[in-house]
């Protein structure tokens, strides 16, 4: 059986559910019973964060992990992050 990649530690996802309030949930019920509009609004703010990460390593290039260069294509087509995370030119 093929073995699940997990994109975001557990630390992490319990960070989230504390800032969004179902920190509860996980504990008593687990992750199964967090609604799906919880577990997209989590996904939201990791997404945030890691652009966040990212586009500090855009403006300081001597940052770990650095080089990162923005995406041409996503340029070019007009997508830009809103205030939201999400949007378009």
């Amino acid at each position: 059986m093929a073995r699940r990649r997990r994109l975001m530690s557990e630390a992490l996802r319990e960070e989230l559910a504390r800032e969004l309030g179902v920190d509860d949930i996980v504990r008593q019920q687990g992750w199964g019973a967090v609604s799906a509009r919880d577990c997209g609004r989590l996904v939201q703010r990791a997404v945030l964060r890691a652009e966040a990460l990212l586009a500090g390593r855009l403006a300081n290039p001597s940052a770990p992990g650095a080089p990162i260069s923005p995406s041409p294509v996503a340029a070019s087509a007009g997508w830009t992050a809103g205030p939201d995370g999400f949007g378009r030119r």
